[in-house]
């Protein structure tokens, strides 16, 4: 996400906030990434509640983290360490859910179909249809049937088909096609992470990377193909509600036999790709403990090497046991098919082969294997015997976790240190009035920050550039101060009264009270106050949005000019895009906790791609009044706009160099050919 080959600032990786309300959790910022390069201007542009301010205060670590990490120059200041165990874990409970709610939506959808086959045998083959046994009888003395072209949507109510059972099914497959997304994301995150990390890190074996790329690669095919499957389901649960419709309509159907036939026709596709969905949702989760398993910690690595040995070895006990166990079901079956016969044979054939054999612990391939199939039933396991041995060869590499907690690269801060970053980040507040206090007086507010930070004062430079300016407004008859002379209470009255003095004030002004002047001039003592500090980098909160219009402009010019004197580096958050492009070098629009649109500040203006930054762009009044009269204002309707979304997960993709655009795959091709 960057403009230019400038190393970045400030990086904020899958920032995640979360607010908690009446019990509930509330995602505010939903897996945020973004740069921020050396003396560059970002600006954060969205309605109300979109979450700017708060992706700002996560920075400045005023509000707590949830997930994610934010970098300053390649260091830790806040969030949490990436720990791909913690992924892995969380990923396998999504999988394990949705394997839950995908085994319960095949029973729903049974006692649905059980209850329009009750309602098909009554009217149209004149038969009781028993739902617990699936017996069917004829029914005696009484003739239900009813004759094509009759009135039969009026005499017979979908809703009575056990409706509130086909809702469950739409329910629950819904409820996996958003777990999906979010497993999904989660994936492409873990990915994203480990992929090359070794470059950054010496320490991690390439080895170890491939291996970790690998198993999760493997999984993410999983996840994709069953994310088809529920696709597929969904949609023929809308084909459903179509044809359920369509029976309401007065002469869609002149046959009731018709309507049923295309019923169970959709029902069927329905429950085949909930069968599938099931049974690979069962091997994801088996590949997913894997790649707990590979990610585990260095402790807890015996415990995982422990469980898939047994997987690969048993004792002659266990294995005798179940063969003969299943050997015995088989053989009193009265109707074999031809897997089941050579299934058969083959435990035969291992049992004599393992009687013979003098260990109590078995290791052998070919013994194992068979051993395995047994155990599962006569299916086949769901991980391979090479899957397992790979593994237990991975699982010798060290930790991946444990090399990136020892990292420099990641190292969290210690007390010390995030003492010495907090100095060099500060933040200039939205709200004037509220951001200072009234019993404070302005030297006294400015100077704040230099108590807790006493050395910005007490240093050679500081002593020097107070001395300098001393003996250059010497007064007739006063004597020329010294180095040694300097108090360090008269270079922290400097420092504050120099910074004041930048900002447009007067020196009288220090022992006036914030009551005592207007909101511009209010939010220059902001601005000052942060400034003092000699901060690198500073989070600018909405500083206009409660100034007059006549003063928005000297607050902006006042932060480019320091911009240009100190070097800056800004967030600078706004609701007013075209403020934001007066300041910003590059502009990232936010929806609901996510980044729609980051491009530089000239090309989103000229070339605005998402749906939503083009309703922000049309909602800046123009200064003509006919123009405005005439132009056309793009309401954004997100469940109209992005109707696929479920379907097909977005991603922040790369439409022109520099131009980031949230968007899934219609969308991007659509973008890529205009």
């Amino acid at each position: 996400m960057k403009s230019n080959q400038k190393e970045p600032f400030v990086m904020v990786r899958d920032l995640e906030v979360q607010f908690r309300a009446k019990g509930k959790t509330f995602k505010a910022i939903k897996g945020v990434n973004f740069d921020v390069l050396k003396g560059e201007t970002l600006g954060l542009v969205g309605e109300s509640g979109s979450g700017k301010t708060t992706i700002g205060r996560a920075i400045m670590g005023i509000q707590p983290i949830h997930d994610g990490t934010v970098y300053l120059e390649n260091n830790v200041i806040g969030g949490k360490l990436p720990n791909l165990n913690l992924m892995n874990k969380k990923i396998l409970f999504k999988i394990n859910n949705m394997q839950l709610n995908i085994n319960s939506s095949i029973v729903a959808l049974n006692n649905y179909l059980k209850s329009a086959k009750q309602t098909y045998y009554k009217y149209v083959e004149n038969k009781d249809y028993n739902i617990k046994t699936n017996e069917i009888k004829e029914i005696q003395n009484q003739n239900y049937i009813l004759k094509d072209g009759s009135n039969f949507y009026k005499k017979i109510s979908t809703s009575d088909w056990s409706a509130k059972q086909f809702e469950l099914v739409k329910a629950l497959v819904n409820d996996n096609l958003k777990s999906l997304i979010g497993v999904i994301k989660l994936q492409k995150r873990l990915l994203r992470f480990i992929d090359n990390l070794s470059s950054y890190i010496p320490e991690i074996d390439k080895e170890l990377e491939l291996s970790i790329m690998k198993k999760q690669n493997d999984t993410m095919d999983l996840i994709m193909r069953t994310k088809t499957l529920n696709n597929q389901a969904y949609e023929y649960i809308l084909k459903v509600e179509k044809i359920r419709r369509n029976f309401k309509t007065k002469g869609h159907y002149n046959s009731l036999k018709d309507f049923f036939n295309d019923l169970f026709t959709v029902l069927k596709e329905i429950t085949l790709r909930c069968r599938q969905a099931s049974k690979t949702f069962l091997t994801i989760s088996d590949n997913q403990k894997m790649n707990v398993a590979l990610s585990s910690s260095q402790k807890s690595r015996k415990k995982q090497i422990d469980i898939y040995n047994a997987e690969i070895t048993a004792t002659k006990i266990q294995i005798v046991s179940t063969l003969e166990k299943r050997i015995s079901k088989l053989s009193n079956q009265e109707e074999q098919t031809i897997q089941q016969k050579e299934l058969l044979s083959s435990y035969e054939n291992t049992l004599e082969k393992v009687k013979v054999v003098n260990d109590e612990v078995i290791k052998e391939r070919d013994i194992i294997e068979v051993y395995r199939w047994a155990k599962n039933d006569d299916e086949q396991p769901s991980i391979a015997y090479e899957s397992i041995i790979e593994l237990l060869e991975f699982l010798k590499l060290p930790s991946i976790d444990d090399v990136i907690a020892q990292s420099k690269f990641f190292v969290l801060q210690n007390r010390k240190s995030r003492r010495e970053f907090k100095k060099k980040m500060q933040m200039i507040f939205q709200d004037p009035a509220a951001s200072l206090n009234d019993r404070m007086a302005v030297g006294q507010i400015i100077g704040e920050g230099l108590e807790n930070f006493p050395e910005l004062y007490k240093n050679e430079e500081a002593r020097s550039s107070y001395v300098e300016f001393y003996n250059n407004n010497l007064k007739d008859g006063q004597q020329s101060l010294s180095m040694d002379k300097v108090k360090d209470s008269d270079v922290k009255q400097f420092l504050i009264l120099s910074i004041l003095k930048e900002v447009g004030l007067l020196s009288e002004h220090l022992s006036r009270y914030p009551h005592e002047f207007s909101g511009g001039q209010r939010q220059r003592i902001g601005i000052a106050r942060a400034l003092v500090m000699k901060p690198e980098f500073v989070v600018a909160d909405e500083p206009i949005s409660a100034l007059d219009v006549s003063i928005r402009a000297q607050v902006l010019n006042l932060l480019k000019l320091f911009q240009a004197k100190f070097d800056l580096t800004y967030i600078f958050v706004a609701h007013d895009l075209s403020v934001v492009k007066f300041i910003a070098d590059r502009i990232a629009v936010i929806y609901h906790g996510e980044i729609v649109e980051l491009a530089e500040a000239n090309e989103l203006f000229d070339n605005p791609m998402h749906p939503y930054t083009k309703s922000l762009l049309t909602a800046i009044p123009l200064p003509d009044p006919k123009q405005e009269k005439t132009k056309i204002h793009i309401d954004y309707n997100p469940e109209e706009v992005h109707f696929d979304y479920i379907f097909d997960v977005p991603e922040f993709v790369e439409i022109t160099p520099g131009h980031f655009v949230l968007a899934n795959t219609r969308e991007y091709n659509a973008l890529k050919k205009k």
